[in-house]
């Protein structure tokens, strides 16, 4: 499973089905949160779309325990 297309998924699915990507927002660029996540859920999604794979969950299963 790619951890990073997850993360857009629920990105698109907390932010009125919209990406962040613009041109200030590049993909590759850390995120903003999205606009209709709380806290918790909002870290998660995050972390999923780091920019540097190193700094996002390292599988799936990891990412559902949180």
């Amino acid at each position: 499973m790619d951890i990073y297309a997850a993360g857009l998924i629920l990105y698109q699915t907390y932010n009125n089905g919209e990406l962040p990507f613009n041109e200030t927002i590049q993909p590759g660029d850390n995120l903003p949160a999205p606009l209709y996540a709380d806290y918790e859920i909002s870290e998660i999604i995050l972390k999923a779309c780091a920019a540097n794979p190193e700094d996002r969950w390292q599988d799936p299963i990891e990412m559902r325990q949180a």
